[in-house]
């Protein structure tokens, strides 16, 4: 079975004392995603990471969340293995929305069943959360 991996980040911030996810809007089919890319030949994960960040973004900097690294995977219609990784980021740095995405917006965790319709990404936030309460 052919498998396809894709890395990503969930980026956070703190706003009023309240967690804020940062979600984009895919151009081509209007679907609400986490910014997030295939592995490239000759990349580790975190090489992805670091070029779907400036690539989907535009961010440069940002502080990696250490001992977060998760996966998702499902299979999908076509038969494949579909696997995301994703880490945890925040960066200071304005967020400048590639063309792949229309829009980009900060949510909560609370907001997040309005946007996402798998309960997979909803336990990741979940852990999410629980991760950045924890520290």
């Amino acid at each position: 079975m052919d498998k396809e991996t894709s890395v990503g980040a969930i980026v956070f911030r703190k706003d009023s004392d309240r967690l804020q996810f940062l979600i984009l809007k895919r151009r081509d089919n209007s679907i609400w995603e986490f910014p997030k890319g295939h592995i490239k030949k000759d990349e580790n994960e975190l090489d992805t990471l670091k070029r779907e960040i400036y690539e989907e973004i535009g961010i440069e900097e940002y502080e990696l969340t250490e001992k977060f690294r998760e996966k998702i995977s499902y299979i999908s219609s076509r038969g494949v293995i579909r696997e995301f990784i994703f880490y945890l980021i925040t960066s200071e740095e304005q967020i400048k929305s590639s063309e792949e995405h229309s829009e980009h917006k900060w949510i909560t965790i609370e907001e997040a069943p309005d946007y996402f319709k798998y309960d997979d990404i909803i336990r990741l936030l979940k852990r999410v959360d629980r991760t950045l309460h924890e520290r």
